[in-house]
């Protein structure tokens, strides 16, 4: 990452239902400048396999949450309309 200050390494939760809940957090960060990178998506891979979450739920938990983004961004087009 660019910040000296902040750790590379994945962070570790008490559990992996709190981990579900950063991830989601964690991707809309990642995605405020509408693109994810490759740095950002391996490290948000490496904190779900870290907190037990297994690598096809993560998968599955990032295509939700790309087809939410889409959705959202399709529905404030047409708002904008």
């Amino acid at each position: 990452m660019i910040n000296e200050n902040i750790s590379d390494n994945p962070l570790m939760f008490s559990s992996p239902a709190i981990a579900e809940i950063f991830l989601n957090e964690a991707l809309s960060l990642a995605y405020a400048d509408n693109d994810l990178s490759k740095a950002e998506l391996e490290w948000l891979r490496k904190t779900a396999e870290i907190n037990d979450i297994p690598s096809q739920k993560f998968t599955e938990f990032l295509a939700s949450f790309q087809s939410f983004r889409q959705t959202d961004m399709l529905r404030q087009k047409s708002i904008s309309l």
